[in-house]
């Protein structure tokens, strides 16, 4: 089995997938601490704290990230693309990313799963 590369992006220009686009989608804007849950645009999007894919260049992968916005809260999502659509639009499956919202990237954290708190910590330690 070949190794799945890890890459990371710093703008959210380099996003492969985002939730600012979005189709068939029938996730959930997920409120995890209290901090309004309401959506937002790419234009709403202030800084990329943190982004990784894996398999960027395969027919299929996935990506963990959490952004900044303007207003203050932190938006994180994780979710996957392959042939048969991906977290944020549907063809025979998916579009069931949740986009996750919390004032800190901490409760954001706590909040995702263990694969991806390991991809965000592998990743922080790459810039370490």
């Amino acid at each position: 089995m070949r190794k799945r590369q890890l890459s990371y992006v710093d703008r959210k220009s380099e996003l492969r997938l985002a939730p600012w686009n979005r189709g068939q989608w029938h996730g959930q804007l997920v409120s995890v601490d209290g901090c309004p849950a309401h959506d937002f645009t790419r234009d709403d999007v202030s800084e990329v704290i943190i982004a990784s894919e894996i398999g960027a260049d395969d027919y299929d992968g996935s990506i963990v990230a959490i952004v900044k916005l303007n207003d203050g809260r932190y938006v994180g999502w994780e979710a996957s693309w392959g042939p048969t659509g991906d977290g944020f639009s549907a063809d025979a499956y998916g579009g069931d990313a949740d986009i996750l919202f919390a004032s800190s990237v901490k409760a954001l954290f706590f909040y995702m799963s263990e694969d991806t708190r390991s991809r965000i910590m592998e990743s922080l330690e790459e810039e370490i």
